[in-house]
């Protein structure tokens, strides 16, 4: 069970909440309105021991910035806590799709 690993659990918590951050902090940086975003957490249906969660935002992607700066560490953050991650930036929005599995018993 996944609650069982504590490191798993503060791995995927602030994993899930740095993409949630830049979503927030991100997507909707030049509008007015405010903006929408979405998780989606569960078992991938191929392996029920990865959990799969999707971040999705409806605003618009704007990409890390090169030079160097105490900002733009949440991607290699994420990197560094999930077993894989992916992020689709497209016209309808951002979705970011965080992939970990469980520890197995040994």
């Amino acid at each position: 069970m996944l609650g069982d690993d504590d490191d798993t659990v503060d791995n995927l918590t602030l994993a899930v909440s740095e993409a949630l951050e830049n979503a927030v902090e991100h997507a909707y940086a030049d509008r007015d309105e405010p903006g929408t975003m979405s998780l989606v957490a569960g078992r991938d249906p191929a392996d029920a021991h990865v959990l799969v969660v999707t971040v999705s935002d409806s605003g618009r992607w704007r990409p890390p910035v090169e030079r160097p700066s105490y900002r733009g560490r949440g991607l290699a953050m994420i990197e560094e806590l999930v077993d894989g991650y992916t992020v689709d930036p497209g016209p309808g929005g951002t979705t970011v799709t965080l992939r970990h599995a469980e520890p197995r018993a040994s």
